[in-house]
């Protein structure tokens, strides 16, 4: 095997265990987050954009996958100025997928 390829080779497995180790500390960082402000927050803005009531009593969830994902359990978006059923949705679990490609 020629000098070049065996280079091209190793540069090439150093990149992929490089951007590996990339993905697993950005997960490790983002993980280590106050879920409970976290939590807060999405509530607040939620309210501040669009006047309806967020309630997120379930856990946040980041799970291991090859697209960054967000798992929120348990919520109910509400509007608080409706005279009858004031729960719009009511759901078990909502995955919030992001696309980094376009990014």
């Amino acid at each position: 095997m020629p000098r070049w390829a065996k280079i091209s080779i190793g540069l090439s497995v150093a990149l992929i265990v490089l951007f590996a180790a990339a993905l697993l500390a950005a997960h490790h960082l983002v993980s280590r987050q106050d879920y409970q402000l976290l939590r807060q927050k999405i509530e607040a803005r939620t309210l501040e954009a669009t006047g309806f009531i967020l309630r997120i009593r379930g856990p946040l969830e980041l799970p291991y996958s090859l697209m960054p994902t967000v798992v929120v359990r348990d919520i109910v978006l509400s509007n608080p100025d409706y005279e009858g059923e004031s729960n719009l949705l009511e759901a078990d679990e909502l995955s919030i997928r992001f696309a980094v490609l376009p990014l």
